[in-house]
Order: structure tokens, then C-alpha cells, then sequence
């Protein structure tokens, strides 16, 4: 059985699937598509325990391959993983958020430093985003700065000006908002909870 299967593709067009893979105990596998077939990228069922909700896959400017994870071996906290060429191996620390995170996503600035957002149980879920800072995890802004507590978070993702953007839902107006972090501060794209 798989659950929470992200697709994405890498620098040259390659497409990757990561899963929660329950032929190895619901640790997470990722597969790539090269000369009509799937095949593992390193060890099946690498992670350092059971992934739950969405997983989330992206590469740097090298290709190196990056997974963000809600990790059940170490508190259900945010954890990265990255493809060395030969194994899987812990970016940073395993568990770094400061309680559970839901809907964890990554992505790779311009400058190949990974960024991680996640619904942050510590703050009400509210959304919190944290980036390596050499081998340690830091704050991106302030801890849970969305207004409200989120029910949905989007993949984080980098414009072609190196700009970090989120959207997410607001559970109190179940609407949505799309934010932007500009000048060291996260701003509102627009007017927030602009849905109808």
C-alpha cells in the first residue's frame, strides 16, 4: 500500500515519487523513472521511521535530491533527508521542529539552502518556516506567523527573483492566503483570505 505520493522532476526532466511505503513499514521510498522503469534511489524505506501526512521532494541546482518529512520516529517533528549519491543521510538534526509539524514541504533557495514550512503544533498550527543555517535549523521570521491557525498548507515555493512563497488555508475563514517573505519579513501577496 502507498499513501502520500508526491511526484516532482528533477534538473533534467527525470520524474521522482516519494511515499509512505507500506511494504517497508511506512518509511518513506523514493523512485525514479529512467529508461522506462522505476527504480529505487537508494534504500527502499530509508527514513528514520514512519512518515505521516504529505511528504515532500525538491532538488538543488547540483540535483541533489531533498525530502521533508513528518517524522514518527522522533515525535511526528519535521525532518530532511538527502540522496548523497550513495545513501540517505540526515540534513541538520532529525526532528527539529519544536513539536509536531503537519504538511511539511521543502524547497531549495537559489543558493541551494534548504527551506522548510509546516503547520507548527507548538503555535495553535499556525505556519512556521525554518532554513539550515550551516548545520542548525533557524527561524525564517517569527515562529507561527500566519494571523490564524492553517487546516492546509501548499508546497513552499521560490520565484525566478529567489523570492520564498507560501499559500495556505485560514481555518477560522476558511479562505485562502498567499504570503511572501521580502525584506525579512512575511507580507501578504495581495489582499489575504482573498477567495470567494
Amino acid at each position: 500500500q502507498v499513501e502520500n505520493i508526491t511526484l516532482v522532476f528533477d534538473q533534467e526532466g527525470t520524474p521522482y515519487t516519494v511515499f509512505k511505503d507500506g511494504a517497508k513499514g511506512g518509511k518513506a521510498t523514493v523512485l525514479k523513472f529512467v529508461s522506462g522503469a522505476w527504480q529505487s534511489v537508494g534504500l527502499a524505506g530509508f527514513s528514520t521511521g514512519v512518515i505521516h501526512n504529505t511528504s515532500s521532494l525538491a532538488f538543488d541546482s547540483h540535483n541533489t535530491p531533498y525530502v521533508a518529512y513528518q517524522d514518527g520516529d522522533n515525535g511526528s517533528k519535521a525532518t530532511v533527508m538527502k540522496f548523497n549519491g550513495e545513501q540517505w543521510e540526515i540534513v541538520g538534526s532529525a526532528g527539529f521542529s519544536a513539536a509536531a509539524a503537519v504538511h511539511v514541504s521543502i524547497a531549495l533557495s537559489p543558493d541551494n539552502i534548504p527551506y522548510v514550512g509546516y503547520r507548527d503544533q507548538s503555535v495553535s498550527n499556525k505556519i512556521t518556516v525554518k532554513r539550515l543555517n550551516g548545520n542548525q535549523w533557524e527561524n525564517v521570521g517569527p515562529v507561527g506567523f500566519t494571523t490564524n491557525n492553517a487546516s492546509g498548507l501548499s508546497p513552499i515555493v521560490f520565484d525566478v527573483a529567489g523570492i520564498l512563497h507560501l499559500a495556505y488555508t485560514d481555518s477560522t475563514n476558511r479562505k485562502a492566503t498567499v504570503m511572501k517573505f521580502l525584506d525579512a519579513q512575511w507580507k501578504s501577496v495581495g489582499n489575504s483570505l482573498f477567495t470567494a
